[in-house]
C-alpha cells in the first residue's frame, strides 16, 4: 500500500503531493477538525463503529491519497491499486476526502476560482493584475456553414473545429 512513511526528503514530498512535509501535516491537522466538525466523531471512532477496516485509516492517510492522485492523476483502477480496492471504492474516497480538502482550502481563501457566471465577474476577479497567462491554445466550437467560414477553421489532423489562436 502506498503510504507517505516511505517518503525521506523534502524533494521526494514535493515531487509526491506537490507540498512540504511540514505543509502536509499542517492540512492534515486542519483535516481532522473539519472530518470531525463534518461527521461528529473522530475519524478513529468512525472505524471503532464499522464491522469492516477502513481503506485509508488515518487521517494523513486521507490526505496523502487525495494530494497524491491530484498531483499523478492516475486512473482510478490504478489507484484502487494503490490501497488495495477497485475503481469504484478509490473513486468514491477520492471524492469523498477531496470535498473536505476543497471545504479547507476555501476556508483558507487558498482554494482558486474554477468558473464565473459573467464576463464582469471575472474582470472584477482579476482586477489590479497587470498580467494574466491563459493556458490554450484551441477551443472547440459548432462546425461553421459556408466553404469560406469553414476554411477558416478547418484543420486536416482533427475531427473537431477548433478556434485557432
Amino acid at each position: 500500500m502506498i503510504s507517505y512513511k516511505h517518503i525521506r526528503s523534502d524533494r521526494q514530498w514535493r515531487g509526491t503531493i506537490g507540498l512540504t512535509e511540514a505543509k502536509f501535516h499542517i492540512l492534515v491537522s486542519k483535516f481532522s477538525q473539519a472530518y470531525q466538525k463534518k461527521n461528529g466523531i473522530s475519524l478513529r471512532e468512525n472505524a471503532s463503529n464499522l464491522a469492516t477496516t477502513l481503506l485509508l485509516p488515518t487521517y494523513e492517510d486521507c490526505v496523502f491519497y487525495v494530494l497524491f492522485q491530484l498531483k499523478n492523476s492516475l486512473n482510478y483502477d490504478s489507484l484502487g491499486l494503490l490501497i488495495h480496492t477497485d475503481a469504484s471504492n478509490a473513486r468514491l474516497n477520492f471524492e469523498k476526502y477531496l470535498s473536505y480538502l476543497s471545504d479547507i482550502l476555501t476556508d483558507l481563501g487558498a482554494m482558486p476560482k474554477h468558473s464565473f457566471s459573467s464576463v464582469e465577474e471575472f474582470e472584477s476577479y482579476f482586477l489590479g493584475i497587470e498580467s494574466l497567462l491563459i493556458d490554450a491554445s484551441e477551443q472547440a466550437i459548432n462546425r461553421p456553414q459556408g466553404n469560406e467560414n469553414q476554411k477558416e477553421s478547418y484543420s486536416a489532423k482533427k475531427r473537431n473545429t477548433p478556434i485557432k489562436n
